[in-house]
């Protein structure tokens, strides 16, 4: 209680003023409610209108359904359109498909008549074929690796069969070739030494005098420098540089490459005028392979069979026909009886050196004969050979057809 027992008027004051306070809350919150109501009154104006979704559903459902009532039938008629084509296309295409088979049988018949002459033509070459293949295995049989070769050993005898021991020469002779050229030919030299030029130059000049002996003996019309020459185991060249000065061109063949290799050089070293007229030509028995099938007008060959068995002595003497042309002729030396067994080819591939072999007159005669030639065997004794033994010249003459 204030002093004096007075009441202040400032509670008064503040009733009044809280009064003020509450009439505008109050008047806030009516204004409020009012704007509740009023949202209210709008919620159920749209739960109203949610009652007609149906209806609307309905009306979409329908209008959905006459669309596609018009869809289908608009479909319906294009595809009748459709297999309407397609069944006129069809027929369209059974006609081309019968003009084509008709075209077909026609073309067969057509092709059939073309067909007839190129038939004919792959027949006859298949035969032709057929004849070539007999023809070859005949020719192989005749003149190549499965041809025998008689002999006088008591049987026949292949090339093949004679490889070991012609490789057992071949050895013997290019090792000379390589070490002993000059010995091997002359030997009265000492072994391993090179000989005097002005011995050389008498050495192949020597080569003319054997050359007209030769021509002398196989007498007939003479020979010219149109005309082929093969020399058979020509060594280092000396009757070979003699022929290449007579005739047209010169086949100088030898088993050993060394003796070759020092002939080419010593034709080169002479002034051979055209080297090419010297054919260089190491050989195996298939004498036929090693000249490439040539032919020539004359064969020559001195001290040379006669360090071979008899069997490829015979393989060579039969061949040297078959080289030949028809008319050509052949001058051939060769031991007709000697110390050796000739046809033991064993103790001959171990033996090695130079060895002796011979083959019978007889034999010789027979050999060249069969193959088309005829042959001429002219004893000569010790002529070209020493110590007792025999040796003949063979004058041969190809007079039948070429094999």
């Amino acid at each position: 209680e204030p002093e004096g027992g007075t009441v202040p008027n400032w509670p008064h004051n503040l009733v009044q003023q809280m009064s003020k306070h509450l009439d505008v809350k109050s008047s806030g919150v009516e204004s409020r409610l009012g704007s509740i109501e009023t949202q209210l009154q709008n919620l159920h104006a749209e739960l109203s209108g949610v009652k007609t979704v149906p209806e609307r559903t309905d009306n979409v459902v329908k209008q959905l359904s006459e669309l596609l009532d018009t869809k289908l039938s608009g479909t319906a008629a294009r595809l009748g359109s459709i297999l309407g084509s397609i069944e006129i296309e069809q027929k369209k295409f059974s006609s081309e498909i019968s003009a084509v088979k008709a075209e077909l049988a026609w073309s067969r018949v057509s092709l059939g008549q073309a067909l007839s002459p190129r038939a004919l033509a792959v027949k006859t070459a298949k035969e032709t074929l057929v004849q070539s293949t007999e023809d070859r295995l005949t020719a192989m049989v005749e003149k190549g690796t499965l041809r025998q070769f008689e002999s006088a050993c008591g049987r026949t005898f292949t090339i093949p069969d004679l490889y070991s021991t012609f490789s057992a020469h071949a050895v013997e002779w290019n090792l000379m070739g390589k070490t002993d050229a000059w010995w091997s030919v002359l030997t009265e030299f000492p072994r391993g030494a090179d000989i005097p030029e002005d011995d050389k130059r008498k050495f192949y000049e020597s080569g003319k005098v054997h050359i007209a002996d030769v021509l002398q003996e196989l007498g007939g019309r003479p020979f010219d420098r149109s005309q082929s020459v093969l020399d058979f185991g020509c060594g280092v060249g000396r009757l070979a540089f003699v022929f290449a000065d007579m005739f047209g061109s010169v086949a100088c063949v030898d088993q050993s490459f060394h003796h070759l290799r020092l002939a080419e050089a010593e034709w080169k070293k002479r002034g051979g005028q055209q080297p090419a007229k010297i054919n260089f030509t190491s050989s195996g028995p298939d004498l036929l392979s090693a000249v490439n099938g040539q032919r020539f007008d004359l064969v020559h060959s001195v001290v040379v069979l006669q360090h071979m068995v008899s069997p490829l002595q015979t393989v060579y003497l039969a061949q040297f026909c078959d080289v030949l042309k028809h008319g050509g002729r052949a001058w051939i030396q060769i031991p007709t009886k000697t110390s050796a067994d000739s046809c033991d080819l064993e103790s001959s591939r171990t033996a090695g050196g130079m060895q002796m072999h011979y083959t019978p007159a007889t034999i010789i005669s027979h050999v060249i004969e069969s193959r088309g030639c005829s042959a001429k065997v002219i004893q000569v004794g010790g002529r070209y050979i020493e110590g007792g033994m025999s040796s003949a010249i063979v004058l041969v003459e190809r007079t039948g057809p070429e094999f």
